[in-house]
């Protein structure tokens, strides 16, 4: 789908790396990270690391990989070259040597073997030791401030004389000076600011730190380091550090805990230390209590140290430790109402209880009074399973409790499951742009707001830094309390059922970039709760990344988030012989994670690729013949649905997406076909025709701020084509 927000693009070109030994390791020093490239050697607590080959070496670069850190050894190798073996040097020559260039009075020529002792040169003669096959010596000037050439020789039997040309000490160049921060500068988190790299495209308003430094581009620019173009202006000093959180005194069973640091809240793993970068400044830290999986007791955090977190410009790395104490829970009684839809009365259905933290409790529901017993502390979801009667499925919602009292109402009410309409919201665009609230009282009950980005294991933020439709300006907490707020709004007053956050894009926003997946999923799911959102859209296209890769994510989504949705919005195309689900072109990411049934809804982007006929038993051709329709006519969109439903799982619902209208997608498309006279009825009644099959969700759109300026056109389309009134469009 489209993004029209520009992103950086990483580029890195590595060369070859020459035979080192740890003689040659430097201490590792977070000043000099911006310098450290694949092969580097580097020293630290006693032992000598090698920095990996690319892409694992790309992350040398920060801070965050210290080689003694807890992501250390995912971007260095520890380095156990030995050291070479003496050479014996039992072979002797005498050679002239020849010096131009004027050597300064008192200075001589040595020449320093490979046992490191010096051979000084002396009435034009030199007498060398050498091992057979010959040794190398490196020529140096003693008692003087120039240089010779050549610097390194071959010493062995036929090294009879050698001519060797003095240079003087070229003159010191002035000290730049120091640049000073200018106040034009945009708001920055330097924690979160790449290292400049050649190669790389940054827009304006990008940030790189270079030499130490902050430098934020004012316009588009590749090749052209900061403090060497004007494009650049400097910021600030780089100040930043490592945090390391250590846990003790939570059980076994806790995986993850909560800590907020500064106001933001950071999901962080409970049984292994956990690191995060933090710029300058002061940060006060508390922890939420933490509640065991089996609800039985809460665990306090009863010591904070430090606290606060002071990081400037002598900080070294911080070592935060927090000490847990364990309290006895009480459980409370919770009355929930439950009422069957008409007609119905299943023989047996059950409903889930869970937190954030693990909990995981299932009861069983009956028409009537219910009465279940749940901690008194902590917020819990109690989300009923569905039930089928004769091919027909019936969902209830939700409730929520909080420290032991219903937060809202305490009814579970069942009825017919409907479909849903999706409708991508962008967060780029101005105030005009509707909300999630507004989105969904329009008729969409499920908004995917695009894009957020996920890189490597950096906290998830919205692309951008913002979300146009509740103001540019806001940001931060006061971002996440309106959108949370809008949400919870949304849900209650306009019938809104799931709130998303999609990923990737034509300029993709996705690139783990080969990082720990538990890490990235637990920055995911920290950014979904601060935020109130109920799960992750993954329109991927152009993927730097693998299907394992994508598995193994959303395995960990769902273990870290029970209760979490997630869908795809794959394109298709032909695939050996038939049309299936695509990233792009041919490649099919989405594949491993759909046959392990780890999608909710597959949103099908059934536009885009021309030229793939189906028939209405999804049947395919390359050629257009009676009854094959591809993208430009309406049929597709019933005859793709029946190819794509025989490869997706049963428990996968697929809805089919159009544009909202012509100018939302590119020519392949339905505007530009057969129906273009009538495009929405001719949806409508395609969408219609599909509400009998039980693989069919829904219908989704590209996007919602196109349908709103076409007075919400697909959106009324897919409501009439629910009461099966499309005749009136």
């Amino acid at each position: 789908m489209n993004n029209k927000k520009s992103l950086i693009s990483l580029f890195m070109l590595c060369g070859s790396v020459s035979t080192i030994y740890a003689a040659d390791a430097q201490p590792w020093k977070s000043s000099n990270v911006a310098s450290y490239t694949p092969g580097t050697l580097v020293t630290e607590d006693g032992s000598t690391y090698k920095c990996k080959s690319f892409p694992e070496g790309a992350w040398c670069t920060l801070s965050a990989y210290e080689p003694i850190g807890v992501y250390g050894l995912d971007a260095w190798d520890t380095d156990d070259t030995p050291a070479p073996t003496p050479e014996i040097l039992d072979q002797h020559i005498v050679a002239t040597v020849d010096i131009t260039g004027g050597l300064p009075t008192g200075a001589t020529i040595e020449f320093v073997g490979p046992d490191n002792l010096a051979h000084v040169v002396s009435n034009g003669s030199v007498n060398l030791d050498y091992a057979e096959g010959g040794s190398q010596y490196s020529i140096k000037v003693k008692d003087g401030e120039g240089t010779v050439s050549p610097s390194t020789i071959v010493v062995d039997s036929n090294s009879s004389s050698f001519d060797l040309k003095y240079r003087d000490k070229r003159p010191t160049p002035p000290v730049p000076p120091i640049p000073q921060p200018t106040s034009d500068c945009d708001a920055y988190d330097v924690a979160k600011v790449a290292a400049y790299s050649d190669g790389s495209v940054y827009q304006g308003k990008d940030f790189a730190k270079f030499d130490g430094g902050i430098y934020e581009a004012k316009w588009w620019t590749q090749n052209a380091a900061p403090g060497t173009d004007s494009v650049w202006q400097y910021c600030g000093q780089s100040v930043e550090t490592k945090v390391s959180i250590n846990a003790s005194g939570l059980p076994s069973t806790s995986k993850s805990f909560v800590v907020v640091i500064g106001g933001k809240s950071y999901l962080v793993g409970a049984t292994k230390q956990s690191s995060i970068v933090l710029g300058e400044g002061s940060y006060d830290v508390t922890v939420p209590n933490v509640l065991d999986t089996d609800g039985s007791k809460s665990y306090v955090a009863d010591a904070i140290t430090p606290n606060p977190i002071v990081v400037n410009s002598e900080t070294a790395e911080v070592s935060l430790n927090i000490s847990f104490k364990s309290e006895m829970v009480e459980t409370v009684r919770v009355n929930l109402e439950v009422s069957f839809a008409e007609g119905t009365s299943p023989s047996l259905t059950t409903a889930k209880i869970t937190n954030t933290g693990g909990f995981e409790q299932t009861i069983q529901l009956q028409s009537g009074v219910n009465i279940t017993d749940i901690p008194s502390e902590g917020e819990f979801t109690i989300t009923p399973d569905s039930y089928d009667v004769s091919g027909t499925s019936y969902v209830g919602n939700t409730v929520t409790i909080k420290d032991g009292k219903v937060d809202g109402s305490n009814k579970i009410a069942f009825a017919q499951a409907s479909d849903v309409l999706v409708g991508y919201l962008p967060v780029w665009g101005g105030s005009t742009n509707p909300t999630i609230s507004q989105s969904a009282e329009a008729g969409y009950n499920v908004v995917a707001v695009a894009f957020a980005d996920v890189k490597g294991e950096s906290a998830v933020e919205f692309n951008g830094g913002s979300f146009a439709s509740y103001g540019n300006d806001l940001t931060g907490e006061a971002l996440q309390t309106a959108i949370k707020a809008d949400i919870t709004k949304a849900k209650k007053d306009n019938g809104l059922k799931y709130a998303l956050i999609s990923v990737g894009g034509e300029n993709n926003t996705f690139d783990p970039q080969g990082a720990d997946m538990s890490v990235v999923s637990s920055n995911i799911v920290t950014f979904l709760q601060d935020y109130g959102f109920d799960g992750i859209d993954f329109d991927l296209e152009q993927v730097p990344f693998t299907d394992d890769q994508l598995l193994d994510l959303m395995a960990n989504l769902k273990k870290d988030m029970p209760s979490i949705i997630m869908s795809g919005a794959p394109q298709v195309n032909e695939v050996q012989g038939s049309l299936q689900y695509v990233n792009t072109g041919t490649e099919q990411v989405y594949n491993k994670a759909l046959n392990a049934g780890l999608f909710d809804y597959m949103f099908v982007q059934a536009y885009n690729t021309g030229g793939n006929f189906v028939n209405d038993k999804g049947d395919f051709s390359k050629t257009k013949s009676e009854g094959f329709y591809d993208v430009y006519d309406p049929e597709f969109i019933t005859n793709s649905f029946m190819a794509l439903k025989k490869m997706t799982p049963d428990n996968t619902k697929i809805v089919m997406g159009e544009p909202s209208t012509a100018n939302a997608a590119g020519q392949a498309q339905i505007f530009h076909g057969s129906a273009a006279n009538n495009t929405y009825k001719a949806m409508c009644e395609q969408f219609a025709g599909l509400s009998a099959e039980t693989s069919y969700a829904g219908a989704m759109t590209w996007q919602i701020v196109f349908d709103k300026d076409n007075s919400y056109s697909f959106a009324n389309a897919v409501k009439a084509a629910e009461t099966g009134d499309c005749q009136n469009i």
